[in-house]
Parts: C-alpha cells; sequence; structure tokens
C-alpha cells in the first residue's frame, strides 16, 4: 500500500508542479518563473504531502488571485526591450534592407491530391469526421490547385517578379517515394530541374523535407507514432540529399513538427485524425529523433550545406490574467504547440507533460550540434477566452485589436519577444514563414508590421538574416480548404486566374530597393 501512496504522490506532484506553472499570473518574455509563480509553487509543493487532490485544486483558483496581488506589489523589473515593443510597438522602425526577403510555399497545397494521389492529403480530402463532418470544410478539393508540379515556369516568373532571390518549397515524400522502397526517378528528376531552373533564374532553392503530408504507405506502417520507422524517412532524406545538393545547400528538416503532432495527433484534424494526448507526445518526441538523426545522416555528405528545423511560434495566452481556467489552458497547448520544443533545442530535454495522460522523456546531450540554423514562424500569440457558448474555449482579441481570418488576433508585434526568445540557441534565425490570411489592406499591413518587428530585433542585436513570407499565392489551406488567402498573389480555383495582391506590390517595392 505504501509503494501505490508514494507512486501516487510523486505522479500529482510533478503534474501540480505544472498546474503551479500554468496557474502563475505573468511571465517574463523568456519564461522565466516570477514570484507569484514562485508562492504557486511552493505552496503547492508544501500541500501536495497533506491534501487531497481535489482539495489542492480548488485551492489554486484563490492561490492564483493571491499570486497576481503579489505579483502587482513587487512589480515586474525584468522587462526587456523587446517586450516593451510587444507593448508598445514603434511602428516607425525602418525596415532593415539588410534582411534578405524570400517566399515559402508547401509541395501538396500548391499541387494537390490529383498530383499526389498517394499522399496521406489525398484520402483525407475524402474522408469524414466520426461525427459525419467533411474532414475538409464546405468539403473543397484541391485537385491540381497551383499545379505548379506541370507548370514550373509559372511559378519561376512569379518569384522574378518579385525579385525575390529565395524560394523555400517541400519535396513531396510521396511522389518521390509512393511505395515503401520505390523511388521514382522521374519525381526526382522533376525535382532537379525545378532547382537548375531557379539557379539559372538567379533564386536559391531551400528544401523543406517534410511538410505535414505522408505517403500512405508510412501511415499504414504506423507512421511517426514507431520509433523504428524513423529510418524509412531518414532514408528518404537522403535520397533527395544526394539527388539535389549539387544546387541546394539550405534545407529543413521538419515543418512545425509539434503543430503536425498537434493537429494529427490531439485535435484529429489532419491525417490520421487521431485524438490522444500521449500519442501525440510519442510523435512529437520521433519527430525531434528524426530532426536529429537527419542531421546526423545528411550533414556528413555536405559540411557545407546548412540544415535546420522550422518551429511554429504558438504562445496562447490568456483573456484575463485572472482566470486560472484559461491560463491552465494556455498553458498546456502552449507547451504542446511550443514549448517542447523549444526546451528541446535550447537545453537538449524533451519533456511532455500532460496530468493523468502523458509523461514522456528524451535527452540529446549534443543538441547543439544537431542544427546550423534555427527557423521561426510566426502568425500570432492566440488569445484565448471563456465564452458562453458551445466552445469551451475561443480564439478572440481584445477590443483595439483585430482578427485575422484564420481567425485569430492580428498581433504582427508578438515576433519581437519570439526572436528575442531564439536568441539564447546561439544560432542563425531565419524567419521561414510569417503572413496573414486576411482581407487585403491588413495582410499587407500584417506583413510590413513584421517586417518592422523583425528589423527592430536586428537593431537590438538579433541575428535575424531574412524573412519567408507565407506564401507566394493563395493555395489549398489544408483542412480549411480554399477559403484561407495567405498569398502575395490572389487566386481563383474556378477560373485559375492570378492577380498580385497589395502586399506582393509591397514585396515588389522592397526587394526592387536591394537590388
Amino acid at each position: 500500500m505504501q509503494k501505490v501512496v508514494n507512486t501516487l504522490v510523486s505522479f500529482f506532484s510533478w503534474n501540480l508542479r505544472a498546474l503551479a506553472s500554468s496557474l502563475a499570473p505573468s511571465e517574463g518574455p523568456a519564461g522565466g518563473a516570477n514570484t507569484a509563480g514562485k508562492v504557486i509553487l511552493y505552496s503547492l509543493q508544501f500541500f501536495t504531502k497533506t491534501l487531497p487532490l481535489a482539495f489542492l485544486l480548488a485551492l489554486s483558483l484563490p492561490l492564483a488571485l493571491v499570486a497576481k496581488a503579489i505579483g502587482l506589489l513587487l512589480g515586474n523589473n525584468h522587462e526587456t526591450v523587446f517586450a516593451a515593443f510587444e507593448k508598445n510597438p514603434d511602428w516607425n522602425q525602418p525596415i532593415d534592407n539588410e534582411i534578405e526577403i524570400g517566399v515559402t510555399t508547401s509541395e501538396y497545397q500548391v499541387n494537390g491530391a490529383d498530383n499526389f494521389p498517394n499522399s496521406s492529403w489525398a484520402q483525407w480530402e475524402k474522408s469524414r469526421h466520426p461525427s459525419g463532418a467533411p474532414c475538409i470544410e464546405d468539403e473543397d478539393r484541391s485537385g491540381r490547385s497551383l499545379d505548379f508540379w506541370r507548370k514550373p515556369q509559372d511559378l519561376i516568373d512569379k518569384l522574378r517578379l518579385l525579385n525575390l532571390k529565395r524560394y523555400r518549397f517541400s519535396v513531396e515524400w510521396s511522389a518521390v517515394e509512393p511505395e515503401k522502397g520505390l523511388i521514382d526517378q522521374e519525381a526526382l528528376q522533376r525535382y532537379k530541374s525545378l532547382c537548375e531552373a531557379l539557379k539559372e533564374a538567379g533564386i536559391e532553392p531551400f528544401v523543406t523535407l517534410h511538410h505535414f503530408s505522408d505517403p500512405t504507405w508510412f501511415l499504414r506502417e504506423g507512421g511517426f507514432e514507431k520509433e523504428h520507422n524513423i529510418g524509412l524517412f531518414t532514408g528518404f532524406a537522403e535520397t533527395v540529399h544526394k539527388a539535389l545538393s549539387p544546387w541546394v545547400k539550405e534545407w529543413v528538416t521538419f515543418n512545425e513538427p509539434a503543430i503536425y503532432a498537434f493537429q494529427g495527433y490531439f485535435r484529429g484534424e489532419y491525417p490520421p485524425g487521431v485524438k490522444d494526448a500521449y500519442r501525440t507526445g510519442s510523435v512529437l518526441k520521433h519527430l525531434l529523433q528524426a530532426h536529429c538523426q537527419t542531421y546526423d545522416r545528411l550533414k556528413p555528405l555536405d559540411g557545407a550545406g546548412k540544415i535546420g528545423i522550422a518551429h511554429n511560434f504558438l504562445r496562447f495566452k490568456p483573456y484575463s490574467p485572472y482566470n486560472p481556467l484559461e491560463k491552465l489552458a494556455c498553458h498546456y497547448l502552449t507547451m504542446i504547440t511550443h514549448r517542447s520544443v523549444m526546451d528541446f533545442f535550447r537545453t537538449g530535454q524533451f519533456q511532455f507533460q500532460i496530468p493523468l495522460a502523458a509523461n514522456l522523456f528524451f535527452q540529446e546531450h549534443s543538441i547543439k550540434d544537431k542544427f546550423d540554423f534555427f527557423g521561426v514562424q510566426y502568425y500570432t500569440d492566440p488569445l484565448i477566452r471563456m465564452e458562453p457558448s458551445s466552445k469551451i474555449m475561443d480564439s478572440t482579441c481584445y477590443p483595439h485589436e483585430k482578427m485575422t481570418d484564420m481567425p485569430y488576433r492580428f498581433f504582427p508585434q508578438g515576433l519581437a519577444t519570439a526572436l528575442e526568445e531564439c536568441h539564447a540557441l546561439g544560432k542563425p534565425i531565419w524567419i521561414t514563414e510569417t503572413g496573414a490570411a486576411a482581407k487585403d489592406d491588413d495582410q499587407k499591413e500584417f506583413i510590413e508590421k513584421a517586417l518592422r518587428a523583425a528589423s527592430f530585433a536586428k537593431s537590438r542585436g538579433i541575428d535575424v538574416t531574412r524573412v519567408h513570407v507565407w506564401t507566394l499565392q493563395d493555395n489549398f489551406e489544408w483542412n480549411m480548404g480554399w477559403k484561407k488567402r495567405f498569398g502575395l498573389f490572389s487566386f481563383n480555383p474556378l477560373t485559375q486566374e492570378a492577380n498580385l495582391r497589395p502586399s506582393g506590390k509591397l514585396i515588389q517595392e522592397l526587394t526592387s530597393l536591394c537590388t
């Protein structure tokens, strides 16, 4: 019996530490604990030994308010210039013309199910959730999407019209390896020809090896839920690297591994449609291990090439600093989508802890030797509010703010503290995606302000050298279909008509100053 009690005490102890962290009313921009947070932590650690868990949870509510009061009395003397910019941004900050501007696309999104029928997404488009709802909003279909697969010159012409010198795109795994162990040489040749054409046009190709899309055979094998499947991905990565390395010197292993895990295994909105916290953590753990193993496999092949990862900064914020339930939800959402990955690249330790659901850990002692740059993908810091509606929590904004079409709040100034957080990694920082799905004027405003936020960070010593805008042209936005418009060019999937948007004209103007 004593062994059982000790096990329960130990289990609840680490869960309550996480709970305490989540209820801390405020954090510094780098996530450090403040005095108010320590009050909660020490109080919960003391009572863990003596009080039932249910009472502790009830106790945590007034504790949060007490800690907030203490925090207000003591004040916060650790606000950095980046946090100050986020609170009160100076939008007169000049855009640094030394920051290189590029764009990013995802291969499945711009080429669709008709070109890639062996992708997990091609099947997902035709599927339904257990509730009967379609997996894609409005039952949209990607078809051939923008069809750059068959019309690469159209792609290059648009890049040249914008005076762009850098283009990040992904290689579709299901096209290169449609069946396990079967390499499609024709597909590889298409990518070779594209890279060669980009170089001839004066555009540097920047390749992502995995951007949310898996071959259907890989998911049948268990996908990234199975650690032994990592070798299947690293084998594909080496095949692509050997084929394209004569032209490509910059590589992203995984695009947003936490979002892949969160959407596919926690929310069930991406294939394979799982909703399980433990499986989410397991997949994310294996993705980060796969990154490290891919780096080790590719780096010796071309020591001059640069290999990194692209991470989406999603730092969920509570609408009210006094609402412990909002803070609790934001704590765990941020842990899943951001903190677990960021802490791994900072310390080498991966921790994924959700009370009564998941407790995963692994350590990579040489993490500093496993990436050459860190890719920042920034769209917003989502604001979460409890609403008396069918949803427990809703994404919202403050009255003085506005929403994008996604929907989440329009908040480009958050990029400044995201870049500050990355500075601790000691690696070059490339903004590999930023942008907004919004009306023309709002989209242009967001991109311009994101560039000003990046320029502010650079002026304060952050090593940010480039910004890739998401995206070149409106395309198929995963489970949200065609309605979310991120492109510098508009696109009508019915007429195939494409036109330069005001945001595209902004990029034209900025890149012309750098030529």
